[in-house]
C-alpha cells in the first residue's frame, strides 16, 4: 500500500493543491516559503494528529481539510474547524466512519487500517519513523550513546533480555521476602501450637463433661417434675386426713341399713309419682267445681233451651267426679300417711347423697397414697443422683473454658493447614524460580555467544573480547 493522492484544502498556504504520486521515490521541489514543508505537516496532522489546534488553518478561511488516497483503495479525511474537529475514514465497499472527540490520540480503528504510528524506544521517547521533519537531523546520528545502544537493543530484541532480567530479579525479591514473611509465621504459629499441647486430653474431658451435663439436665428436670408430684402429694394427704374423718363419722352406719335405706329411697320415689298424680286429680276437682258454678248461673233462656240435654252431661259429670272425688281423698289419706312415714327416709337418702361423693374422693386418695409412695421411691433416687452430681457448677465453668480453648485450638488447625498451604506454593514458586533462573542464564549465554560472535559492540562498536562481554552481561 502507497500513497496516490493527497489533497490540501485551506491548510496554511495552500487553499486547494492536489498532489498526486507513483510507485517508489517522489520529489516536490519549489522556491522557499512556498508550502513544500506544509505538505510533511498535513501528513504528519493526518497521520499523528500534531499538531493541535487551529493554527494551521488559511487565515480567512473557517475550516482546514486533508484528504489521502491509498492503492488500496482506503480513504483518509482529516477536517477542523472551531466547531468541528473529526476522521472520516471510507473502506471499499463500506459506508464513511466518522470519527469525534478522540482527544489527543489518533482512533485506533484509523491506526489499525493504516499501519501508521510512532514507535517507543524509551518509556519517555517516540519516534515517527515515517515522516521526518524540517531540519531534523538523520535518525540517531545525534543522540547518545545510551539511546542508541536501547533504538539498537529493541530493534534487535535484547530489550525482552532486559525486562525478563528485571521482571527475575523483582520476582525473586517478592519470593524471598514472602519466603522470610512465611518463616516468621510459622516460626510463631508453632510456639503458639506449645501452648494447646494438652488439647486432646482436654477433649476428652469435655466430652466426658457434656455426658454427665446431660446426664445432670434430665435428672433436674425429673427432680422439678417430682417436686411438682411432692405439692400434689401433700394437699392429697391433707385431703385424705379430711376424707378419714368423714369416714369416721360413718363407721356407725352398717350394710343392714344401707340396705334399707335404698328400699325406702325406692318406696320414696314411688310416694313422689303417687303425689303428682294426686295433685293432677285436685287440678281437674277443681275445674269440675268451675263447670258447675257456671253452670248454676247460665241466664234462663239458655238453661230451658238446652235443659234435656245439659242436664244428662252435668249428672253424668258429676257422678264421675263424685267418684273421683272421693279416691282421691282415700289417696290422699295414704299418701300423707306414707309421708309422715318417709321424712326420716327422705333425710338419711339426703345424707347418702352428700357422703357418695366422699366416698369416691376416699378411693381416689387411696389411690393417689400408692402413686405418691412410688414418686417417693423416685424422688430417694434422683436425690441420689442430685447429690452425686452437686459440683456440677464447677464442672460447666470448666466446660466453658475447655469449649474456649477447643475453640483457639480449631482456629490453630486451620492455621495449621493455611501454614501447609503456603509451603506447598512456596516449594511451587521455588521451582518456577528455578525455572526462570535456568532461562535466564540460557538467554545470558545465547546473548554472551552472539556479542563474541559480533566481536564488536553493537553500541559504540568497540572490539570485544570475553572479559569485556562478561563484564557487560553480568554489570
Amino acid at each position: 500500500m502507497y500513497l496516490e493522492k493527497l489533497i490540501l484544502v485551506n491548510f496554511q498556504s495552500h487553499k486547494y493543491t492536489e498532489f498526486n504520486f507513483e510507485p517508489g521515490l517522489n520529489v516536490i521541489v519549489g522556491e522557499s516559503d512556498r508550502g513544500k514543508t506544509a505538505v510533511l505537516r498535513a501528513l504528519r496532522w493526518l497521520f499523528y494528529n500534531e499538531p493541535k489546534g487551529t493554527e494551521f488553518i488559511r487565515v480567512g478561511e473557517k475550516e482546514a481539510r486533508v484528504t489521502a488516497y491509498f492503492s488500496n483503495g482506503l480513504i483518509l479525511s482529516r477536517e477542523r474547524s472551531e466547531r468541528k474537529n473529526r476522521y472520516v475514514l471510507m473502506k471499499p465497499g463500506e459506508e464513511p466512519v466518522v470519527f469525534e472527540k478522540f482527544g489527543q490520540e489518533v482512533p485506533p480503528e484509523i491506526v489499525e487500517a493504516l499501519r501508521i504510528h510512532k514507535v517507543r524506544l524509551d518509556k519517555d521517547w517516540e519516534v515517527a519513523l515515517n515522516l521526518g521533519s524540517q531540519l531534523e537531523p538523520p535518525f540517531l546520528l545525534f543522540e547518545s550513546g545510551t539511546r542508541k545502544a536501547k533504538a539498537i537493543g529493541q530493534f534487535q530484541g535484547v530489550h525482552l533480555l532486559d525486562y525478563a532480567a528485571k521482571s527475575v530479579s523483582r520476582d525473586i525479591r517478592s519470593i524471598d521476602e514472602e519466603i522470610r514473611y512465611k518463616n516468621n509465621e510459622i516460626t510463631a504459629l508453632k510456639e503458639k501450637l506449645t501452648e494447646f499441647t494438652d488439647l486432646p486430653e482436654l477433649f476428652a474431658q469435655l466430652n466426658n463433661l457434656k455426658t454427665r451435663k446431660f446426664i445432670a439436665k434430665d435428672a433436674f428436670e425429673r427432680l422439678n417434675t417430682l417436686n411438682a408430684l411432692w405439692e400434689n402429694l401433700i394437699q392429697t394427704k391433707q385431703k385424705i386426713r379430711e376424707n378419714q374423718q368423714i369416714l369416721k363419722t360413718l363407721a356407725t352406719v352398717s350394710i343392714e341399713k344401707y340396705e334399707k335405706i335404698e328400699a325406702l329411697y325406692k318406696h320414696y320415689q314411688d310416694l313422689t309419682r303417687l303425689k303428682t298424680t294426686y295433685q293432677g286429680i285436685i287440678l281437674k276437682k277443681e275445674e269440675a267445681m268451675e263447670i258447675v258454678k257456671l253452670t248454676t248461673t247460665m241466664p234462663e233462656v239458655q238453661e230451658l233451651h238446652s235443659d234435656a240435654l245439659n242436664l244428662y252431661f252435668k249428672v253424668k259429670t258429676l257422678r264421675q267426679l263424685l267418684e273421683k272425688y272421693q279416691k282421691s281423698r282415700e289417696q290422699r289419706k295414704r299418701l300423707m300417711f306414707f309421708i309422715r312415714e318417709l321424712k326420716p327416709v327422705e333425710e338419711t337418702n339426703q345424707e347418702y347423697q352428700n357422703l357418695l361423693p366422699k366416698y369416691r374422693l376416699w378411693q381416689d386418695l387411696v389411690k393417689s397414697q400408692r402413686e405418691w409412695q412410688k414418686l417417693l421411691k423416685h424422688k430417694n433416687y434422683y436425690a441420689g443422683i442430685i447429690y452425686k452430681y452437686r459440683k456440677i457448677p464447677e464442672a460447666s465453668q470448666k466446660v466453658k473454658e475447655l469449649e474456649e480453648k477447643l475453640k483457639r485450638y480449631e482456629e490453630f488447625c486451620h492455621l495449621l493447614t493455611t501454614l501447609q498451604t503456603i509451603k506447598h506454593k512456596k516449594k511451587e514458586q521455588e521451582k518456577v524460580v528455578e525455572k526462570i533462573t535456568r532461562q535466564v542464564v540460557n538467554l545470558q549465554n545465547q546473548y554472551r555467544e552472539e556479542l563474541l560472535k559480533a566481536g564488536r559492540c553493537p553500541t559504540c562498536n568497540t572490539p570485544l573480547d570475553e572479559a569485556t562481554v562478561r563484564k557487560i552481561i553480568f554489570s
